[in-house]
């Protein structure tokens, strides 16, 4: 959410003729006094940035429309629309907006830029690397230009070219916390937990009221078996931010990793009150709970899972990796899939909530595989087997959340907006708090006409993303 709303901040405001008036408006009262009044393409493009920098796409993209109406030929009005599109999760029409203002400037960095992160947000990542780079051609300083571009490097693997755009944009932004903790990454990714570690060690120095840097830097602790270092700082993420679920979560997942199974389960019950819809917490939590109860009973024995000696270290490497989203920079890609809507669910699908948190899914491995199967089949735009995929998922876990989003956005992505708003309520249904949920929604009542439903949905998601 952090880069979005650097991106968002980057874009340059419309220039276009001005209003006969002495002075330029500066207040929307005083913008939309002006627009009664002389009506210019130049007046709308101030008020739509306005609207924009608050986050109110609605209201952004219906100005920078008026704006294009009196100005076809006005390159910056296409680029606001087509950021205001981008904020709605409308990516294939932000990208025909973007196609037209560099049409009538080839030479726009912004619009090369703000295509790209749409491109990235789609998962076409060699196009959003192709973007990207033209923008840092036209200009070179730009700092969020090297950040998507290395966070695209770092989504396909590319690591070497990844750390050389974060180093650069590092360079220019030297105490940027997010760049720090989006290069500890890719040393994460390369294995190099030392050097992950020192950017992690930097973000806390930097920011150290954010509770984001010490979960990351917990998890670096924990890979390098310092534990009591690790479990110190995600005791102080939630010592920061008590009502969210991920301190709690990482916290828990540390304990039961380290045989501490009733801190535990503590932890985890905690998790899932903030997130009663989250896979992953009860996945844990459930595996918690078993190993508690078999130690309870006199059993030395953990699951299955955890036999191994070294598997202790690498299930906590992989459950940190899933811990770290909101310390992490975001990549150009979809933070969840946006897919088309989801085919009518089982007649037997879906416990509450509220049962989800005691009642384990029948089959969650096997619903697992499947969804990724089809977040897969999303990425190489195969979108008909990506909703097969994913409707087994949700067949062996009625109350996979991510499965429902992720088949939604394969249906939205394949104009099926019914079906696609259908899964997304069902994702919503499941975790009332699921963000990512309410955005695909709202672009999918927006290309369904629904604007109103679309602009509350939308406010639903940024005040998620306040919290």
């Amino acid at each position: 959410m952090r880069i979005l709303l650097l991106l968002l901040g980057c874009v340059l405001s419309a220039q276009t003729r001005q209003s006969p008036a002495a002075a330029t408006p500066k207040t929307l009262d005083e913008l939309s006094a002006a627009i009664q009044t002389f009506p210019t393409s130049s007046l709308y493009s101030e008020r739509g940035q306005i609207y924009l920098d608050q986050g109110k796409a609605q209201l952004a993209e219906s100005d920078f429309s008026a704006a294009i109406k009196l100005r076809l030929d006005d390159s910056a009005a296409w680029v606001g629309r087509g950021k205001a599109r981008t904020l709605m999760g409308s990516y294939s029409g932000a990208i025909d907006d973007f196609d037209q203002a560099l049409r009538i400037n080839p030479n726009s960095a912004s619009a090369y830029l703000e295509r790209g992160y749409a491109y990235g947000k789609q998962g076409e990542f060699k196009r959003s690397i192709e973007d990207l780079s033209r923008s840092l051609e036209l200009e070179p300083k730009n700092v969020v230009a090297y950040t998507l571009r290395g966070s695209a490097y770092h989504a396909v693997r590319e690591f070497p070219r990844a750390l050389a755009d974060l180093n650069a944009a590092l360079a220019l932004r030297p105490n940027e916390v997010n760049l720090y903790l989006a290069r500890a990454n890719v040393y994460v990714a390369l294995g190099e937990h030392e050097k992950a570690l020192a950017d992690r060690d930097k973000a806390v120095q930097l920011k150290p009221d954010s509770p984001d840097v010490y979960l990351a830097r917990g998890g670096s602790y924990h890979q390098l078996g310092r534990h009591e270092e690790g479990l110190k700082d995600r005791t102080e993420a939630i010592r920061l931010a008590p009502a969210r679920y991920d301190g709690w979560y990482a916290r828990g997942s540390a304990y039961y990793l380290l045989d501490r199974y009733e801190e535990a389960v503590k932890d985890l019950e905690r998790a899932a009150d903030f997130a009663p819809g989250n896979q992953e917490v009860l996945a844990v939590l459930s595996k918690a709970r078993e190993a508690l109860a078999k130690q309870q009973a006199g059993s030395k024995t953990k699951p299955e899972s955890n036999t191994k000696g070294d598997e202790p270290r690498k299930d906590l490497a992989d459950q940190q990796q899933k811990v770290e989203k909101a310390a992490t920079v975001t990549a150009p890609a979809p933070a969840a899939p946006i897919s088309d809507p989801p085919k009518p669910a089982p007649s037997n699908a879906a416990p509450s909530a509220t049962a989800a948190a005691v009642v384990m899914p029948k089959d969650p491995k096997s619903a697992e595989i499947h969804n990724q199967k089809g977040r897969d089949l999303i990425q190489a735009k195969k979108y008909g087997e990506a909703i097969e995929e994913l409707t087994l998922s949700v067949q062996q876990n009625p109350d996979f959340a991510q499965a429902y989003n992720a088949r939604g956005f394969a249906y939205y992505l394949t104009r099926e907006y019914k079906m696609a708003v259908a899964d997304f309520d069902k994702a919503i249904e499941l975790n009332p708090k699921y963000e990512n949920a309410y955005r695909n929604r709202a672009a999918a009542k927006a290309a369904a006409g629904d604007n109103a439903g679309a602009a509350a949905d939308l406010t639903a998601a940024n005040n998620l993303a306040k919290q």
